[in-house]
């Protein structure tokens, strides 16, 4: 990509230049923002450095490439993390300059920033991207910053100190001084005090005089005084004033040395001063009427006796909704049924969709701003970009003001299944108290999400994780070396965005659902196993004190569910699904409330919540690791919970005619219904499975109506949608209606309504042996967080 590089004069910008180049991008411009008075060095300002801004200039003559400048008119108004475009706040200063780059420039694709730990800064520059069209880049983000320091300085950053604010630095002592010779004292601060050896605590600030990309001059201080802020006795603050300096040639492309007292200009061809707001700027994005292409109000009928609501706007078409019963949490599904294999393009019938969602999100006095969590089932992922475009029309960051759901695509096979193009299934929550992390830049920490999805949601202790493919986050390419290779990758990148959470390393998830496509074939699923096997494996024997319980090491197995489908994002051979439970639980003895047991979110300490996970067989024991229970010798059943808050349960319906058993996928067994001739068995089969579910609530305290997701995965090519449908109605209907039974559903008991999603496999392993798997998540009603 052609970049636009933000450039302070510090290290980390001229170092986020460095990595741009190393990943093949190239630099065509420079942008720089600086106070009104030149002789003002610093500015109170939460945004930007302007230490040092005298010699900025300068840097368009060192690099031969464009700069651009403009002072800094607007202040920071908005400090609430979360930005959104604020008249006289000094991003939209930003906005202006980067708007003019563009239009001098309209190549250019991306923007290179310096920041390390900053939300506040990270978020400002993505939101500035998003309105200019533009990618944000920000390769030095969540990077540990010893290793960091180590590499500016190895790879050619000579940076002297302009600022120091911390304990151990003096002004008159360390001001000036080249960073290389002053790491040994930010190791000892930071061991010591616990300093950021990078500065991003605003320790010091740092000015570039020569680096690897200063190809024409190098920059030599000939003049500066000290100007104290604040003569503390214990940390003084003060900044390096610069008065004069020159360009140091390092080649024949400057003739002569070059000289500037005070601020006098450099190259004047190559500097451009923006002055005021750039001309036809655009304040809103074109609004697209989406009347033609839904329903109205008036179209939608009332529930048709199944608790689906059905839309009638498009002729022998059926859209229908399946809504959770849950007062707090409860899921929102939507798909659309055809008649006479009438089907309706992706985009008018997502459209149509998320169009019925949005009205009965309103009528329940709620928003896409609740939704947590959205899964987006598609029947040709050659239409996602199509399916994207309408996507993000209708969740936008604006609509979300507390940050947008997480998001996990997969290709299903809904025509097989009887269904149109798209089915969409969101998490809603009715308080409002997520937290999201959205980081649209693109970094070496993990895949960026541009666009109107996050990486990751915590809501009442539980962290929903969007689908994570084997993507290299620097480059955003899936990595080489088959499925295996990109299993090793999703799990590193999930990872990351657990310990942005500061959940730690190898901190264990409560579930896995593990997508893998055909494509992968038999030895892509052994290379995708062998892989969780080994992530698994390096959990058990995390020994950090955060990992033990008692004397023992102890790391709960979570539950894990693959599922073959035809396609994933980006030709990925597969896609990983986490979910975390961290929430505080009452069931936690008053033991492991000991601080050394005891983890921080959202700045509460709380203890670790997988101590108190239990696990259930059909022989109705409790084990300490997670062991498959056969309750029939066709049925598989797993269930792990945390008594009285929450039960996950995944139960399969096994294929029993052994010359069947989908072990080669890349042969497709030509049957149907083979093993379930009869109505009959399939419903004998499924109720195995759901007595299971019933007696796995009923050893954690817990009923059908603490259900929260019911969804049932079924196989297409063995497996007609309408006796399924059936069978499961019919199990419904006897358990309501039997008295012995009204116990354990709770009062009032109604069952929820599964979500039936057609796949091409699935299975509780990677031979994928099922024809159906259940899984079910309850969460009581009761569950409290800090």
């Amino acid at each position: 990509m052609k970049v636009v590089a933000l450039v302070s004069g510090g290290k980390d910008s001229c170092y986020a230049m460095m990595r741009c180049v190393d990943y093949g991008h190239e630099i065509v411009a420079l942008a720089n923002l600086l106070p009104m008075n030149d002789d003002v060095d610093e500015l109170d300002s939460f945004m930007y450095q302007t230490v040092g801004h005298q010699i900025v200039e300068a840097y368009a003559e060192c690099m031969g490439l464009p700069l651009f400048r403009k002072r800094i008119l607007g202040k920071a108004s908005v400090q609430e993390m979360r930005y959104s475009e604020t008249q006289g706040d000094e991003v939209e200063d930003l906005e202006v300059l980067l708007r003019t780059v563009k239009r001098h420039y309209p190549s250019i694709d991306a923007v290179s920033s310096g920041a390390i730990a900053s939300d506040y800064q990270r978020l400002r520059v993505e939101n500035v991207c998003s309105r200019l069209g533009l990618v944000s880049l920000a390769y030095l983000w969540k990077q540990e910053q010893s290793t960091l320091l180590e590499h500016m300085i190895d790879r050619g950053i000579h940076a002297v100190l302009v600022k120091v604010a911390a304990l151990g630095l003096e002004p008159y002592k360390h001001l000036g001084k080249d960073l290389s010779t002053l790491r040994p004292l930010l190791t000892l601060l930071s061991n010591m005090y616990g300093c950021n050896v990078c500065g991003e605590g605003g320790e010091y600030e740092s000015l570039t005089l020569d680096c690897p990309l200063f190809k024409n001059a190098r920059i030599i201080l000939d003049g500066f005084n000290i100007v104290l802020h604040s003569p503390d006795s214990i940390a003084s603050v003060g900044v390096l004033h610069i008065s004069n300096f020159h360009l140091e040639r390092k080649s024949e492309c400057l003739t002569s040395q070059s000289t500037y007292p005070d601020t006098a200009s450099a190259d004047c061809s190559l500097v451009t001063w923006v002055t005021e707001d750039a001309e036809g700027k655009q304040t809103s994005s074109p609004v697209v009427s989406l009347a033609s292409l839904c329903p109205q109000k008036d179209d939608i009928g009332s529930e048709n006796g199944d608790g689906l609501l059905e839309f009638s706007n498009h002729t022998s078409q059926l859209c229908r909704i399946s809504i959770g019963k849950g007062s707090e949490l409860f899921t929102c599904a939507c798909w659309r049924e055809s008649a006479n294999n009438q089907f309706l393009d992706v985009k008018d019938e997502l459209m149509l969709i998320l169009q019925a969602l949005k009205w009965e999100l309103r009528e329940k006095g709620l928003g896409w701003a609740d939704v947590l969590f959205v899964h987006l089932y598609l029947a040709d992922m050659k239409k996602f970009a199509d399916a994207n475009d309408v996507y993000l029309k209708f969740i936008t960051d604006k609509e979300c003001i507390k940050g947008v759901p997480s998001r996990c695509t997969v290709e299903v096979p809904l025509v097989e299944g009887g269904l149109g193009s798209v089915m969409v299934e969101l998490l809603v929550a009715h308080d409002k108290s997520k937290k999201v992390l959205h980081v649209q830049s693109i970094s070496c920490w993990a895949p960026s999400c541009i666009g109107p999805y996050s990486q990751a949601t915590m809501h009442r202790g539980i962290l929903h994780m969007a689908g994570q493919l084997g993507l290299h986050p620097a480059t955003m390419s899936l990595v080489s070396g088959g499925a295996g290779a990109q299993m090793d990758q999703a799990l590193i990148n999930c990872e990351a965005v657990v310990q942005a959470f500061s959940l730690g390393p190898h901190f264990p998830a409560t579930s896995f659902t593990i997508y893998c496509t055909s494509s992968a074939g038999d030895e892509g699923l052994k290379g995708i196993s062998n892989e969780l096997e080994k992530y698994l494996s390096a959990a058990k024997e995390n020994d950090s004190p955060e990992f033990k319980l008692g004397s023992q090491a102890f790391i709960p197995t979570p539950l894990v569910h693959f599922v073959l489908v035809p396609a994933l994002p980006k030709g990925a051979l597969v896609e990983v699904e986490l979910s975390f439970y961290v929430a505080k639980t009452e069931s936690i003895s008053s033991e492991s409330e000991d601080d050394d047991e005891t983890f921080e979110v959202d700045g509460h300490r709380m203890p670790y919540a997988e101590k108190a996970f239990q696990y259930f067989d059909s022989s109705g024991a409790l084990k300490r690791l997670s062991k498959s229970a056969r309750v029939k010798d066709n049925i598989n059943g797993q269930s792990m919970y945390i008594l009285n808050q929450l039960c996950k349960i995944l139960a399969s319906v096994e294929v029993l005619d052994e010359s069947c058993k989908p072990r080669s996928h890349d042969v497709i067994c030509e049957r149907k219904t083979q093993d379930f001739e009869h109505e009959e068995e399939l419903f004998g089969a499924l109720e195995d499975c759901l007595e299971f579910a019933l007696t796995a609530l009923d050893q954690a305290d817990l009923h059908w109506g603490d259900v929260l997701i019911y969804r049932v995965f079924f196989n297409s090519e063995e497996i007609s949608p309408l006796p399924l449908r059936k069978s499961l109605e019919t199990f419904a209907n006897l358990r309501e209606t039997e008295v012995v039974d009204q116990a354990r559903c709770g009062p009032a008991c109604e069952f929820p309504k599964p979500l039936l999603i057609p796949v091409c496999g699935t299975g509780l392993t990677s031979e994928l042996q099922s024809l159906i798997t259940i899984d079910l998540l309850a969460l009581s009603k009761n569950h409290r967080v800090p």
